[in-house]
């Protein structure tokens, strides 16, 4: 009889097959793996205590970076962001499962978050979520909540209550949800790190499997998959059937 333990083991290994393939991204169905053990593999890294949410997806407003002005309240991502128990730091994180997927945009969209620092993309969150239509207002209110729920930012709790289409009106009375002393911090996990990477700021597969918790089976057959994804998809040479 098949296993849950069985089960994992073959979902990673489809996974590990179809990352070879041309228009197949690792990134988006892996994440949630990486995504189990974030807290306790970043948390060590960093060496200081966080916050148990880990909050995927995180809205970077073009028009607050600056790299869009004929599109301003879209928004790129990054993959995920946890925060420091003393408040005073975010951690954007960016997830590589390709080694060739580092982007020098997306390197400069986070260095630029960096540099505005939380309060600015708090505020361009609540813009994004203000220019967007009403029935997805919502969602953006869970995503208040979690960042209200780690001590990233103070809601009014009437916000919570309002209506859909009664949010934008209450917003507009609201400045200052995120304190503006709270830094961001970049890190990158990625399968290697190579020379040139500061390596303070880049979490390589080897270390993210060494901080593994050790009595989780579905971490120790994650962990043995992660060693693999480090060699280039595409490297090995696809085994020939037989001949007809």
């Amino acid at each position: 009889m098949s296993t849950a333990e069985d089960s994992v083991r073959r979902i990673l290994e489809q996974l590990g097959a179809w990352r070879h393939l041309p228009a197949y991204r690792l990134e988006p169905r892996a994440d949630a793996f990486f995504g189990l053990y974030m807290h306790d593999v970043v948390e060590r890294h960093v060496d200081r205590e966080l916050h148990q949410v880990v909050i995927p997806e995180l809205p970077l407003r073009k028009g607050t970076l600056s790299c869009d002005t004929q599109k301003p309240n879209e928004s790129v991502k990054a993959d995920y962001a946890l925060f420091a128990k003393n408040d005073d730091v975010v951690y954007l994180i960016e997830l590589k499962t390709d080694q060739a997927s580092r982007r020098k945009k997306q390197d400069k969209n986070l260095e630029r978050a960096k540099e505005l620092g939380w309060h600015k993309i708090v505020d361009g969150i609540v813009q994004t979520m203000c220019a967007t239509t009403p029935q997805h207002r919502p969602k953006y209110l869970h995503l208040l909540g979690l960042l209200e729920e780690v001590g990233a930012v103070s809601v009014p709790s009437e916000i919570y209550r309002a209506l859909p289409g009664d949010i934008l009106q209450h917003f507009r009375k609201v400045q200052n949800l995120a304190r503006p002393e709270t830094a961001i911090e970049v890190l990158y996990i990625q399968p290697r790190a190579t020379d040139k990477d500061k390596r303070r700021d880049v979490i390589d597969f080897e270390e993210f499997r060494s901080g593994l918790p050790t009595d989780d089976p579905v971490a120790r057959i994650f962990g043995e998959h992660l060693i693999g994804w480090t060699k280039p998809a595409g490297e090995e040479r696809p085994q020939r059937g037989p001949l007809p």
